[in-house]
């Protein structure tokens, strides 16, 4: 995996600067957006290691790890 290490305000998190930065669906587990007062709008991936990777949403990978991640929690909603 081509990624990135970088220290940020709010935390340590490895970017995803590269297409080929892909984390396999398998080792997410979870999701959020960047706050407001983030300067760049992004996705951060917390993966089943505990790391977490900001990535850029409009990557076509991102959306669809996204889709697959929200269909699996309405799944698993009652």
């Amino acid at each position: 995996m081509l990624c990135s290490h970088q220290l940020v305000s709010g935390g340590e998190y490895l970017i995803a600067t590269k297409s080929a930065c892909i984390i396999p669906i398998k080792q997410i587990v979870s999701y959020y957006k960047t706050s407001s007062d983030c300067p760049k709008q992004a996705i951060v991936f917390r993966t089943r290691r505990n790391s977490t990777f900001c990535v850029e949403e409009h990557l076509p990978w991102v959306q669809r790890h996204i889709a697959k991640l929200q269909m699996a929690l309405a799944m698993t909603t009652p």
